[in-house]
């Protein structure tokens, strides 16, 4: 039985693109690559964040986590421009009617609060901050930990590969969501428990999964 909902946050519930993608082409020059052009996010959906950056930027390995920081500390400046998904406060408020509700981020905490505040979104039980590359399911089993379920009784709703190939390593059910970073075609490549294409359709999945 499903008993908590565990949220990524950008590209899942946050519209983060936009002010990311101007966040990025004004790191170029400090982390030596060229700007993205807009025709060209359709093919970056296509690749991972870290293909991206490793095979598309050129970015060394060892730059990564200093350019991920600096991009949520220029996140902080920016976050009055994000927006949150059509539909997806009212998903999150019927879910949390029967469900706990967590969110696991790459993103800081207080961006996290903030953009919830804006929306008045006060039904998230937990956020849980993932600073790491590879390890993204050991931040799921926190939040399992937390809420003191089995992994059985949880399912994640994510936008990347990476959420993917997190919730297989610890078999947790996921649903991937197509609105977000990678593309529906590579993220049904990694074939995920569930695929939805608008927010209204995980209330559908999890009601079936429920029944």
């Amino acid at each position: 039985m499903i008993k908590a909902i565990l949220f990524d946050f950008d590209g899942t519930i946050a519209d983060a693109l936009p002010v990311l993608l101007k966040i990025v082409n004004g790191m170029s020059e400090k982390y030596g690559y060229r700007k993205i052009k807009k025709r060209e996010i359709d093919e970056l959906k296509n690749h991972s964040i870290r293909q991206a950056l490793k095979e598309d930027a050129k970015m060394p390995f060892y730059k990564i986590p200093f350019f991920m920081n600096d991009v949520r500390n220029r996140l902080k400046k920016e976050k009055d421009k994000v927006k949150i998904f059509s539909g997806m406060k009212h998903i999150i408020s019927e879910l949390s009617k029967n469900y706990s509700i967590a969110i696991i981020t790459k993103n800081s905490k207080s961006n996290v609060n903030a953009l919830l505040k804006k929306y008045d979104i006060n039904f998230v039980n937990l956020i849980i901050t993932d600073n790491s590359w590879y390890n993204k399911h050991k931040a799921i089993k926190k939040a399992l930990r937390k809420f003191k379920i089995q992994n059985t009784e949880a399912i994640y709703i994510g936008d990347e590969i990476r959420d993917v190939q997190a919730c297989k390593k610890i078999d947790v059910k996921i649903i991937s969501i197509t609105w977000g970073f990678n593309s529906k075609k590579v993220l049904l490549n990694e074939k995920p428990n569930f695929i939805a294409d608008k927010p209204e359709e995980i209330l559908n999945i999890i009601n079936e999964i429920k029944g």
